[in-house]
């Protein structure tokens, strides 16, 4: 019906307050898409998000992403921390 998604596990467009709380997600087989991908989001909250990284460049991608809290607990196997712990999720943006 929508073809391929942008991302193996959830794809957030147009939301207002989202919130993931210890989420965990794998493949079981490689892909090369991110675990989440948030496009016009507002109002969101990640904790305790582990997600598979093998063949993939990024973990997350944000996009339009405002009023985000801090994320934290984040963990991305295979790869070094991706977590934005350090700035809030709305500076972060991956597309390009």
């Amino acid at each position: 019906m929508f073809g391929t998604l942008p991302a193996y596990g959830f794809y957030c467009r147009h939301v207002e307050d989202l919130s993931f709380k210890n989420i965990e997600l794998d493949c079981e087989k490689p892909d090369a898409r991110p675990s989440l991908v948030c496009d016009d989001v507002r109002n969101l909250d990640l904790g305790g998000w582990n997600g598979s990284t093998e063949a993939r460049k990024e973990s997350f991608r944000f996009v339009n992403v405002t009023r985000a809290r801090p994320v934290s607990g984040l963990n991305a196997p295979g790869e070094a921390n991706r977590s934005s712990a350090k700035k809030p999720a709305s500076v972060v943006d991956k597309a390009g």
